[in-house]
């Protein structure tokens, strides 16, 4: 289904584009939008042709931050009779509870989920764009703009105590190459899922199967083993929920090497080490391991590796 958006939310972005030397109105109408539109910020226009603009717009710029950029343009207004509502709220509960049940009034792409838990609100921001679109750009733009909208409310000095985007800056990524991903893993555990090529996105942020898209968390859901889908950065509740870890073999990013590298001495080098994971974190099940038996899930790149009875025979 064809999603829309308000001409609001691109509040600022011509004169961003020339004070960066572009003319944003040839840059709207490459993407199929009119300049004018800007004049009507309560005009819905088609959504996929805004992220493209911004997209382009950063590109021909050589502007990572161009979105954020723009965010600074914009004020509480920009999003209409909305902000009125917005201003009534006592806290910071108040204004994210809004803002997530009238998501659709100011944009039709924005999924929010608000969940809370050990006194810390989570904001999890979904985009919908019903195609496939580039939307670094877009990312940035929501996130800068609800950071923008909750100084104003709150208070200018205001701070997330964490902020995870879904994608990394290209210098981030090139250096995440080589990068160890430290192991979860604790005494007494019942399953451990061991990861065979961690991928520069994971190296670059720190946590296992952390890429966009990674089906590791959806599956683990729906396998019974966590109550919800976690966020990778949410990797610790495994200990918790399900008696679970997963490590990423040695540990170390792959990057461009796929899994045709992966072959029968990799995996007796991912058991060896493995095994050696197991016996210096006190055991599976509370015991030490019995031997260990590795089956490659090609899907996701997995070892899974268990404790069996004891059966002749040691791998690695």
């Amino acid at each position: 289904m064809r999603q829309f958006a308000r001409t609001a939310a691109l509040t600022g972005y011509a004169d961003l584009c020339r004070s960066l030397g572009l003319d944003p109105a040839q840059l709207m109408a490459s993407v199929g939008l009119d300049i004018a539109d800007l004049e009507v910020p309560d005009r819905w226009v088609p959504a996929v042709p805004m992220a493209r603009l911004l997209e382009l717009s950063a590109r021909e710029a050589g502007c990572d931050d161009f979105a954020v950029r723009m965010s600074e343009r914009r004020g509480l207004g920009s999003l209409g009779p909305l902000s009125v509502v917005l201003r009534e709220e006592a806290d910071l509960r108040g204004v994210l509870e809004v803002l997530v049940r009238f998501e659709h009034a100011y944009t039709g792409v924005l999924d929010l989920r608000l969940t809370e838990e050990a006194g810390r609100a989570t904001v999890d921001i979904r985009l919908e764009f019903g195609e496939a679109v580039p939307t670094r750009q877009v990312q940035d733009l929501v996130l800068a703009n609800l950071a923008g909208m909750i100084r104003i409310l709150i208070r200018p000095t205001w701070l997330p105590t964490g902020t995870h985007f879904a994608h990394e800056t290209p210098a981030q990524l090139a250096a995440a190459a080589g990068r160890r991903i430290p192991d979860l893993i604790a005494p007494g555990l019942r399953v451990l899922f061991v990861g065979i090529n961690p991928g520069l996105w994971s190296g670059a942020v720190g946590h296992h199967f952390a890429r966009p898209g990674n089906r590791f968390w959806p599956v683990l859901h729906r396998a019974g083993f966590t109550p919800r889908v976690l966020s990778p950065f949410e990797e610790r509740a495994l200990l918790d929920l399900a008696g679970l870890v997963h490590v990423d073999a040695d540990g170390q990013t792959l990057g461009a090497r796929g899994n045709h590298q992966i072959n029968e001495l990799i995996l007796k080098e991912i058991a060896r080490i493995t095994k050696r994971h197991i016996l210096r974190n006190g055991g599976m099940q509370g015991n030490a391991p019995g031997p260990v038996r590795a089956n490659l899930l090609h899907a996701n790149s997995l070892v899974h590796l268990h404790r069996q009875h004891p059966l002749p025979g040691k791998i690695g």
